[in-house]
């Protein structure tokens, strides 16, 4: 028979043992009551960030609507003002070999230039904008331009437009024959500050400004016409080489009309244009 001390020694080994498996129980218990409670954090962080989402897109929807509902009031106080271009200009176009001198004669329909000799001449193309005020209150714009007989520039010429009225401008957009040719050969010709602007702008406190863009394209008015001759150019109305396809007359349109509402000028508040992040 065992003595009393092994008996003491089995009851307490049997003891420690209930109590590991005890506190192990427990402690996978804890584990996983830990567990649930951080899956109901995340999936609640989960749900208030899509809350949060879906509030940021109601708001930016409610302020685009506000928006739209502010520039359609100050739209409808637009004057009815209508600025075409004339999409056929003048020809032949002009040239000259003085620019400090003004002086423009008109190309002969056989002129040619050769580069690099010729880079720096100077060929313009003159061109017309119609105005005209269809509301019934005294309207006007302001263009900036250069006059059709050559000069300086011209800044904030205002042109006053009575009800009903009509009016005109004549222009002049020039460049050397060496930025022709580019354009002849890449199809584009950066015109900034050489054809014209207009802007109206009603000066209310809460009003809209608007500016008229012009292009000229979609060729250069001279190309090589002749495949046996490189670097010498001609008039896009000059018969080409039967290898050569002749581009068309340049033609004057209007690139964009753009827009700035202001809700409160003197405060410097300005509204989002269309399609404008708000």
């Amino acid at each position: 028979m065992p003595d009393g001390t092994s008996v003491v020694a089995a009851t307490a080994a049997c003891v420690a043992a209930v109590l590991v498996a005890w506190q192990s129980w427990e402690t996978r218990k804890s584990a996983g009551a830990s567990q649930k409670a951080a899956e109901a954090a995340a999936a609640g962080l989960e749900t208030a960030n899509n809350a949060l989402d879906v509030a940021r897109r109601e708001e930016s929807h409610s302020r685009m609507l506000v928006s739209e509902a502010q520039r359609a009031r100050i739209d409808a106080a637009l004057p009815a003002i209508s600025v075409l271009a004339a999409r056929d200009v003048y020809w032949p176009p002009v040239t000259s070999s003085n620019l400090q001198s003004g002086s423009w004669t008109p190309c002969g329909e056989d002129e040619s230039w050769s580069l690099p000799s010729d880079a720096g001449k100077a060929l313009g193309v003159q061109g017309e904008i119609h105005f005209h005020n269809g509301s019934q209150k005294l309207v006007e714009l302001r263009i900036d331009y250069t006059p059709a007989d050559g000069g300086p520039r011209v800044f904030d010429d205002v042109v006053a437009l009575e009800p009903g009225a009509r009016a005109r401008r004549q222009f002049l957009t020039w460049a050397r024959i060496g930025e022709w040719a580019q354009a002849d050969s890449e199809g584009w010709l950066n015109f900034e500050g050489r054809l014209p602007t207009v802007v109206y702008s009603d000066h209310l406190d809460s009003g809209v400004g608007v500016e008229w863009m012009f292009a000229l394209g979609p060729a250069a008015p001279i190309y090589e016409s002749d495949e046996r001759e490189p670097g010498r150019y001609r008039l896009v109305t000059a018969t080409p080489s039967p290898d050569r396809p002749q581009p068309p007359r340049p033609s004057l349109y209007v690139e964009r009309e753009r827009r700035s509402y202001w809700l409160d000028r003197l405060k410097g508040i300005e509204l989002p244009a269309p399609g404008d992040a708000v």
